[in-house]
């Protein structure tokens, strides 16, 4: 199943907003204690924003390109495994029988390709 445009992009916000309020959060609380530099609210928000923007698009264009270059792909196996399946299925048995004209396999009702002989 793939993503359209848009649901790539809610789900790079979602996945981005949240690591927006944890990295503000433990760079607040964690990074700026242990360190002891002292930043702004107002410093700390811009930073953090700047990456998270960067980030959103990053992981837009990553899905995108993801999604993209893996459905080519599978897509080309399934259909070259669909491909190889149908060329290896045998014929069914009952839709084969042995022609009296020519003593070949035909198809049955059908034309002997052999002999030209039909059988109902």
């Amino acid at each position: 199943m793939r993503q359209t445009r848009l649901e790539s992009f809610v789900e790079s916000c979602l996945n981005v907003g949240s690591g927006f309020v944890v990295s503000l959060l433990v760079w607040r609380y964690f990074v700026v204690p242990y360190l002891g530099i002292t930043v702004s609210w107002h410093t700390n928000i811009v930073v953090t924003t700047i990456f998270t923007v960067v980030s959103i698009a990053r992981g837009f264009i990553w899905r995108r390109l993801f999604n993209a270059a893996v459905h080519k792909r599978v897509h080309a196996a399934l259909q070259e495994c669909r491909m190889v399946r149908a060329m290896l299925r045998p014929a069914p048995v009952e839709t084969l029988h042995l022609c009296p004209g020519c003593n070949s396999w035909a198809p049955f009702p059908g034309e002997c390709p052999a002999c030209g002989r039909f059988e109902r």
